[in-house]
């Protein structure tokens, strides 16, 4: 098991490589002014594919992994809250970020679901992040591998005043699958990107005085440059996280900070 200060790096690295992998102008198409911005998906495939980042991004971490296992938003939170890479004054914008991000996923929101495939007009209210995480999972996996998904969808009915057996929340999926993922989760594009876009900025902001101290360049003519490592980071695996995350400092994000539309603030 990675210390403390070894296990920091590998959190933000792994949180970088999910957020870059999901917030890019290939994945999403910005069409608005930076303080109104909506964006959209590229395709339908570019939607699914954001939503299985996303669900891994709101998962817990491998139990097998040499870090605590906890969700990702759960560990970026204790590092706000003790950071040993940067300082309190650094980590200001990341731990922002992360609260305003957690709090917004655990709000619930009403929402009328007509599913044909079993016959029940519902009126369920998931909180975002178990909405999300369905979206994820039926973006992710064959029915036969989401029998998970089925049992939450049977519990999700049965909060509204629905029993449902394991077979029909199972015919369900492509029905809750449309509702969820192709409204909602498209409706909320801009505010989750939004989100995203912050904690990313949030890491860079929080990580760049230690990136300034850590690189030292060859001098004279030579571009090449390298990184002293903090003490502490001594484990091969986090030495080379820790690289990775600098080098990723070395430039901004790939979006630049944006504002979400309001009127795409209002619903679910």
């Amino acid at each position: 098991m990675l210390n403390r200060l070894e296990s920091e790096a590998v959190y933000l690295l792994a949180v970088v490589e999910l957020i870059n992998s999901a917030v890019n102008r290939q994945v999403l198409q910005f069409r608005a002014p930076a303080d109104r911005q909506e964006v959209v998906f590229e395709s339908s495939l570019h939607r699914r594919y954001f939503s299985i980042c996303l669900v891994d991004l709101l998962s817990q971490t491998d139990s097998r992994a040499p870090v605590i296992a906890q969700p990702y938003l759960r560990a970026i939170r204790n590092i706000c809250e003790a950071p040993l890479l940067g300082d309190a004054e650094s980590a200001c914008a990341l731990a922002n970020a992360a609260a305003a991000f957690t709090a917004w996923l655990n709000e619930t929101f009403e929402f009328d679901a007509w599913l044909p495939s079993i016959g029940i007009n519902v009126k369920v209210v998931p909180t975002r992040i178990q909405m999300l995480k369905l979206c994820g999972d039926l973006s992710k996996h064959n029915f036969l591998r989401a029998i998970g998904v089925a049992e939450d969808i049977r519990d999700l009915l049965a909060a509204a005043g629905h029993e449902v057996d394991l077979f029909q929340a199972l015919r369900a999926h492509e029905d809750v699958y449309d509702h969820f993922h192709e409204n909602i989760l498209a409706y909320h594009a801009s505010t989750i990107a939004q989100h995203l876009n912050d904690l990313r900025w949030g890491i860079h902001e929080y990580l760049y005085p230690l990136y300034v101290r850590c690189r030292v360049d060859e001098g004279g003519e030579s571009i090449m440059y390298r990184f002293e490592y903090p003490d502490g980071i001594d484990d091969p695996f986090a030495r080379a996280c820790f690289w990775d995350l600098m080098n990723g400092v070395r430039m901004a994000p790939y979006v630049p900070r944006f504002t979400a539309s309001r009127f795409l603030q209002g619903r679910y």
